[in-house]
């Protein structure tokens, strides 16, 4: 058992996926497996997840997976392992009771298997210990030095050019701004990103740096890691901004295919027409400049498909959240939550009761998904397509609902309603009715 420690930010995903894609790691065992675990609690998702990825690795029939229970799950997982030099990286664990649940699916059967648990809490890298030896170890993670932080910082915000060297006219801002950051390298790749787009140019800077400063001493409740990340979003371009708001739509740790983030905003309008290129083109382009950034690759996310597929880091969840809140750009709606006042463009809806919608004002609302539902009564879907006459997107991916009422063909201004993964075997008439 090995655990990593640490604040968010701070590397310890990063540091787990370098051991873990490592060749002479890969070539040392059978098999492989890497669960996102967050701040769920379905313990019979991850162990589904896990099971999964090792019929997907070994090329095994699939099964009915999708029909065991966590009792099957954890039997199956247990007779695999036994057998196997396993390595098992569970990333961002949140709960306490966590390794004691799961370490039932996971034998210790002498083979020289490895178990990584990344987690922010010490605490819950201590309740991972199954021994006071030095077999287990939980490797709390520091920020980095100077030295390293100077190192990064010059390796993100001169990635093209100066041999990633700083120039001289450039060093005395430069070291004020990586201090800022504090060490932790999440906020040294978003300001060292930022700066990699801007005029290596004293003042350009200087203006930057002024910003950084000023918003620290104005807010002195906030982290500086906070504002740091919060500047990074007030600098991207107006094009950029409703683009990187949007994957707060999603639930923190939600991965997202590519093509699916095209379609969405180009339904939204995000996407402007360049001369001689298709939008998903353009699409690309700006997915590429917020990657660059801010945005990051999935790894290991517990969808187990291959795809291609982008999340952010927790830290910038948080901000995204606060800037749409403030910009009524959208809001979650939660069970028992009566703070929703569908002033927001977006709406996320997490609990489909047959009253929710009676609560909402319906004047702003133009997009709206349905996530981490169990049940949706029909009463609730002819309800939202009474009420939400003005919506451009109606996104329904993986949601529990086999049918569609007729009331759909009144939505005139429907451009995107995404069906994947529902049990919908046929569309009603009225659909003939919609343009867009």
């Amino acid at each position: 058992m090995i655990s990593v420690v640490g604040m968010g930010g701070i590397g310890k995903t990063t540091l787990a996926k370098k051991v873990y894609e490592n060749d002479s790691v890969k070539g040392n065992f059978d098999c492989r497996v890497w669960i996102t675990v967050s701040q769920s609690d379905n313990m019979q998702k991850i162990l589904m997840a896990m099971t999964k990825q090792i019929h997907q690795a070994k090329k095994l029939a699939p099964g009915e997976i999708d029909m065991m229970d966590e009792i099957t799950l954890n039997s199956q997982l247990r007779q695999y392992f036994e057998q196997e030099k396993y390595v098992v990286v569970f990333d961002d664990v949140w709960k306490l009771q966590f390794w004691e649940i799961v370490k039932h699916a996971l034998p210790c059967n002498d083979r020289g298997s490895r178990i990584i648990i990344t987690a922010r809490s010490e605490r819950v890298g201590a309740c991972c210990k199954e021994s006071s030896s030095d077999r287990d170890r939980v490797h709390k993670l520091q920020p980095l030095s100077q030295e390293k932080a100077w190192e990064l910082f010059c390796r993100k915000a001169f990635q093209c050019e100066f041999q990633r060297r700083c120039p001289r006219e450039l060093v005395r801002l430069s070291l004020d701004i990586v201090r800022k950051c504090e060490g932790l390298p999440l906020a040294i790749v978003a300001i060292g990103g930022l700066l990699s787009t801007k005029e290596k140019v004293p003042l350009e800077w200087q203006k930057l740096y002024d910003g950084l400063s000023s918003e620290l001493e104005s807010n002195p409740q906030l982290t500086s890691i906070t504002k740091i990340l919060s500047l990074s979003y007030q600098d991207l371009p107006y094009y950029l901004k409703s683009c990187f708001l949007y994957f707060g739509l999603f639930p923190e740790d939600y991965s997202i295919t590519d093509s699916r983030l095209f379609r969405l905003w180009i339904a939204e309008g995000f996407i402007k027409g360049n001369e001689g290129k298709q939008l998903e083109e353009v699409a690309e382009e700006y997915l590429m400049e917020l990657h660059r950034n801010l945005v990051q690759v999935s790894f290991g996310e517990l969808d187990y498909q291959v795809r291609r597929k982008y999340r952010i880091h927790d830290l910038l969840h948080e901000t995204i959240l606060s800037k749409a809140g403030e910009l009524n750009f959208c809001q979650v709606w939660q069970a028992d939550d009566s703070s929703v006042n569908g002033k927001s463009w977006c709406l996320l809806i997490h609990d489909a009761r047959e009253n929710v919608l009676e609560t909402i004002e319906y004047s702003r609302v133009r997009s709206i998904f349905l996530l981490s539902i169990t049940a949706i009564p029909r009463s609730f879907l002819v309800n939202l397509f009474k009420k939400f006459k003005l919506l451009k997107v109606l996104d329904f991916e993986d949601a529990p609902i086999d049918y569609l009422p007729e009331e759909v063909g009144n939505l005139f201004l429907l451009k995107h309603l995404s069906l994947r993964n529902t049990k919908v075997k046929m569309l009603p008439k009225s659909m003939g009715r919609l343009q867009n």
